[in-house]
């Protein structure tokens, strides 16, 4: 994941196997800075990209129908943290909003960050983000007209959350 091959990883959730060959392996020495925590700076942005990868996985394994945005390849990078299509009959069920986050300060996080987002979020003022990403991946799912797909979608009755945060030890039980 860290060397930016997503769909590699997405291959190996939904089956079993290794690299095809000749597969690149660029991206390594961007992996080791994404993945490394320099003299002096805080950890947290390091293990928050870390949760996003285990929420990213973890989506996948609780819907194998769904199309699941790649994490995003910045530390602290602002935006959606992540993005699923959920599917009922071939039709979009939802489009999922996705808030992770890894802190100490869960309740506190949730509160002063997620939920103001959200509301923003509901108010339309990030509708072209939301459309970009759906779009791209429609594009890369059998959808014939991802254009028409996304005008299709009601954003006020299609539009879901989820909120993932790192718990300490008297939550994780």
């Amino acid at each position: 994941m860290a060397i930016g091959q997503s769909r590699t990883v997405e291959r190996i959730l939904r089956t079993t196997g290794d690299l095809p060959a000749g597969y690149p392996k660029g991206g390594f020495e961007g992996a080791r800075k994404l993945l490394t925590v320099g003299t002096g700076d805080k950890t947290y942005n390091r293990d928050g990209w870390v949760f996003q990868v285990i929420s990213w996985n973890a989506a996948h394994r609780s819907d194998e129908d769904a199309l699941i945005r790649s994490p995003q390849m910045i530390k602290a990078d602002k935006g959606l943290d992540g993005l699923i299509i959920e599917f009922d009959d071939d039709c979009i069920a939802h489009v999922v909003i996705c808030e992770e986050k890894a802190t100490e300060h869960p309740r506190q996080k949730v509160k002063s960050q997620f939920w103001p987002e959200f509301e923003h979020l509901e108010t339309g003022a990030r509708d072209n983000e939301l459309i970009a990403s759906v779009t791209s991946l429609l594009e890369k799912s059998d959808d014939p007209d991802p254009d028409q797909a996304v005008a299709d979608i009601l954003w006020k009755e299609k539009r879901a959350y989820r909120v993932a945060v790192t718990v300490g030890e008297k939550h994780a039980s």
